[in-house]
């Protein structure tokens, strides 16, 4: 039963909704670009994109800028989790949807720079880099496997010929207290997420996808004449068809939903003199990223020494994980400048992930009304052009097209 809400709508606020075929709840990359083939797919419905905050604030413009598919050690642990096929199916998912927002909207336009991405290990960890080393070999077979296999169109060079995703590299010389090799993952690189949303928004605007924000939603109906979806200041949509975009936030909508939300927490240093960084750097698998940032190192990431805490939909920084990233980036990644005074961060913000017992992204129709495209796993970025078209797709199944 829906607690009673007092209607402070205008009467043009609520007419304003009236006819809206497609009601989408989340407009951050994902939410965008689903909204986006919809619409080109079918130019005579109303599609609109509600979102709760502004400019994908939950984490469209609060990641840290990967284009990454995952490192080494990231494929072989998910593939311990949920075997061969998941993994390098859900690697090459995320790889695909990195090469179709450059081919969408160009490299330049969303900062992407083909940097590759270095997966690095502190002395302690030899042997695990000793032991990955040993597996690099059997990984891009098997990619390669996988890659001529797919049935989508990937970028003709890498179906033409076998490539190596991942090789041992020298790092000897970064000035880093790290291994002297890294694996490098080459097709990775950073990018620039106010680009990235900029382009996927206006694109999103230009093909008449309707976009609301500062509109919390409090829950909805899936009834048989189509959805009702209520606002929290009283207002009611009546919609034919709803996607949920929700990612980390999903189970405020649906407690059954298996996505929970993960915070993000992300720093970037004061200016500095000198820092090492040229790409994208992974370490304890995954669970620390940093870049550069011009002449700043951003570094984020870390939640895997407080899991609990960081299960939350709440975007604030603690300080248990702010000693913890500025103790590695002082011990490991600038180890000189601990001597000479430590380094500051001059901005500092979370964001939230959707999570789960598996890695893989929720897009499933609850109804032939209903409809959702939630879990991204931490990467959002690389899978929301997939995504997008996957969902078109069961779109279109169900409408037996």
């Amino acid at each position: 039963m829906r607690k009673s809400v007092p209607n402070t709508v205008s009467f043009w606020g609520k007419s304003y909704f009236e006819d809206t075929d497609w009601l989408i709840i989340g407009a951050g990359l994902v939410g965008l670009q689903c909204a986006t083939e919809i619409k080109l797919a079918y130019p005579a419905k109303r599609v609109v994109v509600i979102d709760q905050g502004v400019i994908g604030n939950a984490a469209s413009l609060r990641n840290a800028g990967f284009a990454c598919f995952g490192s080494a050690g990231e494929l072989l642990d998910e593939i311990e989790r949920s075997g061969k096929d998941a993994a390098f199916n859900l690697y090459l998912q995320r790889f695909y949807g990195i090469q179709r927002l450059i081919q969408k909207f160009g490299a330049a336009a969303i900062g992407f720079e083909p940097t590759g991405g270095f997966e690095v290990f502190t002395h302690a960890e030899t042997t695990k880099l000793e032991l990955l080393q040993h597996e690099i070999p059997w990984l891009n077979q098997e990619l390669n496997y996988f890659l001529r296999n797919q049935h989508r169109p990937f970028i003709h060079e890498f179906k033409r010929s076998a490539v190596d995703l991942f090789s041992v590299q020298s790092i000897a010389d970064s000035g880093m207290n790290i291994c002297p090799l890294s694996i490098v993952a080459s097709e990775e690189g950073p990018l620039q997420p106010h680009r990235l949303y900029l382009s996927v928004r206006t694109l999103a605007t230009q093909s008449g996808v309707e976009i609301c924000e500062s509109f919390r939603i409090a829950s909805y109906e899936d009834r048989v004449g189509g959805v009702v979806v209520y606002a929290d200041d009283g207002e009611t949509i009546q919609t034919e068809q709803l996607l949920l975009c929700t990612n980390g936030f999903t189970q405020s909508l649906d407690k059954q939903a298996p996505v929970l939300p993960a915070r993000g927490q992300v720093f970037v240093t004061e200016s500095l003199p000198w820092q090492p960084l040229k790409g994208l750097y992974h370490a304890d698998d995954g669970y620390l990223y940093f870049r550069n940032l011009g002449d700043r190192i951003l570094i984020g990431g870390g939640r895997n020494i407080d899991m609990k805490t960081e299960e939350t939909m709440e975007m604030e920084n603690t300080q248990t994980i702010r000693e913890y990233i500025r103790e590695y980036l002082q011990d490991v990644i600038l180890p000189l400048r601990k001597s000479m005074g430590g380094v500051k961060f001059d901005y500092e913000w979370s964001g939230i992930m959707g999570m789960g017992p598996q890695r893989t992204p929720i897009i499933c129709a609850d109804s032939n009304r209903v409809y959702k495209a939630v879990r991204m796993g931490g990467m959002g970025v690389a899978l929301s052009a997939w995504v997008a078209e996957e969902v078109l797709k069961l779109i279109q199944l169900n409408d037996g097209k």
